[in-house]
């Protein structure tokens, strides 16, 4: 690197890859968090109990979608403070790691409702995991083997819509996108755990 003109600089050899690479954690782990949130309330026969609780439905699922996105957000955060720990020897680009951790959250919160709803829809947990995890996995495949740039595929899917975040693009699409991808499934498990 030392031979080029303008050399990367570390935020883009270091820093892209990592948040990449937590991206690609966030679809993997995502749904062994998500798979007992409600699945395994049901399977226990704790529901009703949870319901009795003087909170309605919908107060509930937030709860556990905001819980657990608190808490896997910290994990997340992990990584850029990680990352500025390179600010001792090095210039980092700041936007850059701000773009990245913003699209990292969002992610992690579309994932989070994704997991949620597939929580609602049974009483296996392990059912649960292997659904959210089939439908990420599906998404992120048929974005891949897209070949047409304007394809449904690239719209739906979260990874891509990720990677104007990870190339430091703050795009309001893309967070339209995550917010209403994870609204979509809150309001689906909210809908599906009222009629039950």
């Amino acid at each position: 690197m030392a031979q080029l003109a303008t050399p990367p600089g570390a935020t883009l050899t270091i820093g892209v890859p990592v948040f990449n690479l937590q991206a690609l954690l966030v679809l993997v782990l995502t749904p062994l968090f998500t798979m007992r949130l409600i699945a395994e309330e049901r399977r226990n026969h704790t529901w009703p109990l949870l319901q009795s609780a003087p909170l309605t439905t919908g107060q509930i699922v937030l709860g556990k979608l905001l819980g657990l996105w608190l808490f896997l957000g910290l994990v997340a955060l992990s990584g850029p403070l990680m990352l500025l720990t390179l600010s001792v020897g090095t210039q980092l680009d700041q936007g850059l790691l701000f773009s990245n951790t913003v699209g990292l959250l969002l992610l992690l919160f579309s994932q989070i409702a994704l997991g949620l709803y597939c929580s609602a829809l049974t009483h296996a947990p392990v059912v649960a995991a292997l659904s959210t995890l089939l439908i990420q996995a599906g998404l992120w495949l048929a974005d891949l083997l897209s070949n047409d740039e304007n394809s449904a595929w690239h719209t739906l899917s979260p990874m891509h819509h990720f990677q104007n975040f990870n190339n430091g693009l703050l795009d309001s699409r893309d967070a339209v996108f995550f917010l209403l991808f994870g609204a979509s499934f809150v309001l689906l498990t909210w809908r599906r755990l009222a009629r039950s």
